[in-house]
C-alpha cells in the first residue's frame, strides 16, 4: 500500500501511531515466539496465512536449550539442525562398539555389580565386576606370569563372567547369586593373591570381553595343551563345535604325565561283563590334535573322556595320551598335557608372551575370527 494511502486513509493508524505499534511489536518479538505470527497477521493484506511447511517439534532434552524463553528461536530452521544422539536414560548414547550386539552394548555400559553368596556366613556380598575378575585371574594364571599372558587370561576370565551374568550358573541355581567362593560353583577366587601385576593387567583389559557374531563366547582355557590345543568334538564329544575354536599348535609340551591304573578299576568303568578280563587295553581312534577319542579295554570301548572323567582327572591329566603298557594286574598310561586342552592354554601363553605377543594377539591365536570389542571403560 503507498505511503500516501497510509496518511490520508481515516481507517488506519497515522505515521506516529504506527511507529508506537511497530515499536511494541518489536519488543514483544523478544520476549515471545508468538510476536511474529502477530504481526504477520496485523500487516498482511488478507487474512489467509501463508503454509508454514513441516514443522519440528522440539522436546526438552538435553540435547538443545530454549534460546528464546520457554519455546524455540521463530526465526531458526530447526530442520537444518542435526538430530540429537539417541537418549537412554537421559543421557546421550555413545555409538555402541563393533563387533557386540547393540542391546548387550547398552545393557552393560557401565561396569556391572555382581552378587557373591559366602558359604561360611551365609551372606551375599557385591562387588565390581573387574574386582571378582582380578581375583579370579591371580589363582588361574598366577600372579607372576608375563604380562601380556595375564592380560589374554583377564580377557578369558571376564567373558567367562559375562555369559554367567547372561544365562546364570551353579551359583545363581543353588543360591539366587551370580558367584559364590566355592570352586565347586563359580571359579576360584582368590582376593588375597592379587598384585601389582595381576591388577596392570585387568586395568589394561577393562571392560573388554571376546566375542564371535557379537556375542560372548564360551572362552575355554586349560593348563597345558601337550603342544596342540584341542578340537571341541575331542573334550566335549556330545556337543556341537563353535566355529572359533580351531585346533593350533601350542609351546607347551613341558608337562608330561604316567598313571598306573589296575585291571580291575579299568573293567568297572567300562562295564564288567561287557568289558569282560582286561587282556588288551589300546587306542582305536584319535582325533585331529591326536587325543584319543575311542579306547579298546578288553572287549568294551569308551572315549578318552570317560577314561579320565572316570579314574581321576588328576591321574589321567590329558586325553593325549602317547603310550600304554600294561602289566599282570595293572596298565600304565603315559600322556602329555594337562586338561581338555580347548581354547586358551595357560602355560603356552605365557610362552607366546616370551616370544613378544601382547595380550590380544595371544587371544587371537586361540581362539579363531573373533573380536575384542569394549563394553565399559
Amino acid at each position: 500500500m503507498p505511503w500516501s494511502r497510509w496518511t490520508t486513509n481515516p481507517r488506519l493508524p497515522g505515521p506516529a501511531a504506527l511507529l508506537a505499534l511497530v515499536l511494541v511489536l518489536t519488543l514483544a518479538l523478544v520476549l515471545t515466539p508468538g510476536a511474529y505470527q502477530a504481526l504477520n497477521a496485523l500487516t498482511s493484506p488478507t487474512t489467509e496465512q501463508p503454509d508454514p511447511g513441516p514443522q519440528l517439534q522440539v522436546g526438552s532434552g538435553p540435547w538443545l536449550a530454549p534460546l528464546l524463553g520457554d519455546g524455540p528461536d521463530p526465526f531458526l530452521d530447526l530442520r537444518a539442525l542435526p538430530a540429537p544422539d539417541p537418549v537412554i536414560d537421559g543421557d546421550p548414547s555413545p555409538t555402541p562398539p563393533a563387533g557386540i550386539d547393540p542391546a548387550l552394548a547398552v545393557k552393560y555400559r557401565e561396569e556391572p555389580v555382581i552378587s557373591m553368596h559366602i558359604h561360611e556366613t551365609g551372606e551375599t556380598v557385591w562387588l565390581p565386576l573387574e574386582e571378582y575378575v582380578a581375583g579370579v585371574v591371580a589363582v588361574e594364571i598366577g600372579y607372576a606370569s608375563p604380562l601380556a599372558a595375564t592380560e589374554a587370561q583377564a580377557l578369558a576370565t571376564r567373558t567367562a563372567l559375562m555369559n554367567v551374568l547372561m544365562e546364570g550358573g551353579k551359583a545363581r541355581e543353588i543360591h539366587g547369586t551370580d558367584v559364590c567362593d566355592s570352586p565347586k560353583h563359580s571359579p576360584h577366587y582368590r582376593p588375597q593373591w592379587v598384585n601389582d601385576l595381576v591388577r596392570e593387567a585387568v586395568r589394561n583389559t577393562r571392560g573388554k570381553i571376546i566375542t564371535y557374531g557379537d556375542r560372548p563366547i564360551r572362552a575355554f582355557y586349560s593348563s597345558c595343551s601337550g603342544g596342540a590345543t584341542a578340537s571341541y568334538e575331542e573334550s566335549f564329544p556330545t556337543n556341537i563345535q563353535p566355529p572359533y575354536i580351531k585346533v593350533v599348535e601350542s609351546p607347551c609340551t613341558q608337562v608330561e604325565w604316567e598313571a598306573e591304573v589296575s585291571k580291575d578299576k579299568l573293567r568297572q568303568l567300562a562295564g564288567w561283563d561287557e568289558a569282560g578280563p582286561v587282556d588288551t587295553v589300546k587306542i582305536l581312534e584319535k582325533g585331529s590334535s591326536g587325543r584319543a577319542t575311542k579306547i579298546e579295554i578288553g572287549n568294551a570301548t569308551i572315549h578318552g573322556v570317560d577314561l579320565r572323567n572316570g579314574i581321576d582327572r588328576a591321574l589321567i591329566k590329558s586325553t593325549l595320551i602317547t603310550r600304554i603298557e600294561m602289566s599282570e594286574d595293572s596298565v600304565t598310561f603315559f600322556g602329555r598335557g594337562y586338561g581338555h586342552g580347548v581354547g586358551f592354554d595357560q602355560k603356552g601363553s605365557r610362552e607366546l608372551a616370551k616370544q613378544g605377543m601382547g595380550g590380544e594377539e595371544i587371544i587371537h591365536h586361540y581362539f579363531k575370527d573373533v573380536e575384542i570389542p569394549q563394553l565399559w571403560k
